[in-house]
């Protein structure tokens, strides 16, 4: 059978915790197992909506304990099953994730057919809106094997910083999509994972900027970072790693790698800047800064060439 479903919109804030007496230890929607010997495949992952687009909560949410809405365990002559389920968490206040959200797996015995979706949404309009620390994950994963198509990440505030500090987010064969909405609105990954087969990261307003120091973005398909609408920025702080072989687009008014670091691009294509103060070394750059792209390189185009986000 499929996941149970639950909606929790009333309440004024939401903490998952394991400490006790201080919130909900934890939530498990996945789907039913199958019974172990046969072709059948595990059910499909429930629902957990904590907040609506109707109506969102009022205070925080807080995801300190795993949450699971994925698939259930397949029979041993089912390779895949189930369709992953889904992870609503909708705020006026901070959204902050320190542990898993899983709606999709890629193990031995549990793989699912089809990804799940994920949509964090902070109606913030000023300091952090949505955080993901060291320990934050969301995962909506597929095996190699899995014939069905992936699922979908969605961070979406409406001005608040969001802050992906260390933690990892994944959907195989799906899309990431990270966005803020605010006129100066600011999205930083700090030492951060983040791999789809397209991968959309954007700073959206006219003022805003999209921050990137360490870690690692891969995408299959599309790789995207976008900063700003007329005078926003992408910066560089550290370096970092832009993987995969799908299209790399880097877009701000002004894109800085800070000296002596670099910005390595992999696959056998150079990423395409579109800028008009292009603040590092090479590829078309300036040479305000000692920073440079690595690996395939990049070229560089003006700002306004730059394809829609």
């Amino acid at each position: 059978t499929s996941g149970y479903r639950a909606t929790l919109d009333t309440a004024s804030a939401a903490i998952f915790s394991a400490s006790p007496g201080n919130g909900i230890n934890g939530a498990n929607f996945d789907g039913g197992d199958a019974p172990l010997l046969g072709p059948v495949e595990g059910g499909d992952g429930g629902e957990l909506h904590i907040g609506t687009s109707a109506r969102p909560l009022a205070a925080k949410i807080l995801v300190n304990k795993a949450i699971s809405a994925s698939t259930g365990a397949n029979g041993l002559l089912a390779l895949t099953g189930g369709t992953g389920g889904t992870v609503n968490l909708i705020s006026n206040d901070q959204v902050t994730i320190g542990a898993p959200v899983k709606v999709s797996d890629s193990a031995v015995g549990r793989a699912s057919r089809n990804g799940g979706k994920v949509r964090v949404e902070s109606r913030r309009t000023s300091g952090q809106a949505i955080g993901v620390n060291s320990s934050g994950q969301i995962l909506s994963l597929l095996s190699v094997a899995s014939p069905g198509t992936g699922g979908t990440i969605e961070f979406v505030s409406a001005g608040g910083d969001i802050l992906v500090n260390g933690g990892k987010v994944q959907a195989d064969r799906g899309t990431v999509d990270i966005r803020n909405q605010g006129a100066a609105g600011v999205v930083q990954l700090t030492n951060a994972t983040l791999s789809g087969d397209v991968v959309k990261v954007g700073a959206l307003g006219a003022d805003g900027q999209l921050v990137i120091g360490g870690g690692a973005i891969s995408a299959d398909t599309s790789l995207k970072l976008y900063g700003g609408t007329s005078n926003g920025r992408v910066r560089f702080t550290d370096n970092v790693t832009l993987g995969g072989t799908g299209t790399k687009i880097i877009a701000g008014k002004t894109v800085s790698i800070a000296n002596n670091k670099t910005v390595t691009i992999g696959g056998n294509a150079a990423a395409n800047v579109y800028t008009d103060n292009a603040n590092y070394s090479g590829s078309g750059g300036n040479g305000s800064t000692s920073g440079k792209f690595g690996g395939a390189g990049a070229t560089t185009q003006p700002f306004s060439q730059k394809p829609t986000f």
